[in-house]
């Protein structure tokens, strides 16, 4: 059950009106929820990667997962504004920068909240789906791509202690975003860096169940991508899915094992940051879905690429050569 009862979140340090706003009793409500149904799992996850880090073990595939990796099973179909992701714009989460974004062909924008201000952030990502929303033309998919478990908000605190940054970046943007979006045709999609292993997919899976709860929206309705940035996370791609299942929108990261691991779980594979004609073409011929940029200025030689080599949506139903991963 969700408890009723609950302290304002306390800010240490002062807040413009328009910052105040995206953080009215509700939104304040859902905060305190989210952080004291969470926090202690967090903690006990970043516990585990310390103890991981000191016993300087080599990463591997776990045995206990081998019936995930060897079933026969399927992650949620994407929603129809993602199946196109063939050219990815990463860029900051501040309204000139998503505007901007939105608007130079790319068929997702992935707002990176960042280091920087991340309750102006808010205000900016409030405005720029409000913008959106009232659109004749669908605009690109926007993908906020919030800070990891491992961060806090040292700003704003529940219980005396800092909010989880990640509870924080992807509870505000829910709470605000998530009712227009999906009245808009598209769903609150996000991006997740810093997954060190399923355990941490397992725990975003849980707020999305909770969050979707409490907000009184379809379980299945919110979509995340995994950055996969080796360690731990490159040996559990399958289960990292798995985990997320109805939530899952792919994995982002490098390597064949990547593409074949995300179609054979009938998702994306999105590729790596990449600048030149060729390197785009090698993502081609390795069978991603798409690619990422991180400059506007890059998007339409991108998909330029993808547009002539790739002329439809994805690849997630062609069949690339087989691969055999080791000791899977």
């Amino acid at each position: 059950m969700i408890a009723a009862q609950y302290e304002p979140v306390r800010v240490a340090g002062g807040v413009s009106a328009a910052e105040a706003s995206v953080l009215g009793a509700q939104a304040n409500r859902f905060l305190t929820i989210l952080t004291r149904t969470f926090e202690s799992r967090r903690q006990e996850l970043l516990d585990e990667r310390q103890a991981r880090a000191r016993s300087s073990a080599e990463p591997e595939f776990r045995a206990e997962t081998a019936h995930i990796r060897g079933g026969e099973w399927k992650v949620a179909a994407p929603w129809a504004d993602l199946l196109d992701r063939r050219v990815e714009l990463v860029g900051p989460a501040d309204r000139w920068s998503i505007a901007a974004g939105m608007n130079v062909g790319a068929k997702v924008y992935v707002a990176d909240v960042g280091e920087g201000p991340t309750l102006s952030a808010q205000v900016d990502l409030r405005e720029a789906v409000t913008r959106a929303c009232q659109l004749d033309e669908a605009p690109p998919a926007l993908m906020l791509r919030p800070r990891g478990w491992h961060q806090d908000e040292d700003q704003f605190l529940v219980d005396g202690r800092p909010i989880p940054a990640a509870l924080f970046d992807c509870g505000l943007y829910l709470f605000h975003n998530a009712r227009p979006l999906i009245a808009s045709g598209t769903a609150p999609y996000f991006c997740l860096a810093g997954v060190e292993n399923h355990g941490e997919a397992r725990l975003w899976n849980e707020l999305f169940l909770v969050a979707q709860e409490h907000l009184r929206i379809s379980r299945g309705t919110v979509r995340a991508a995994v950055e996969i940035e080796g360690g731990w996370a490159a040996f559990e791609m399958d289960e990292i899915l798995w985990e997320l299942g109805e939530h899952s929108a792919g994995l982002v990261g490098e390597g064949d094992a990547l593409v074949e691991t995300c179609h054979r779980r009938g998702t994306h594979a999105i590729g790596g940051m990449r600048q030149t004609r060729s390197e785009h073409l090698q993502q081609v011929w390795a069978g991603y879905d798409g690619t990422r940029v991180g400059d506007g200025g890059a998007v339409a030689a991108a998909q330029d690429v993808f547009d002539t080599y790739v002329p439809f949506p994805n690849q997630i139903g062609r069949k690339h050569r087989s691969l055999t991963v080791a000791a899977r």
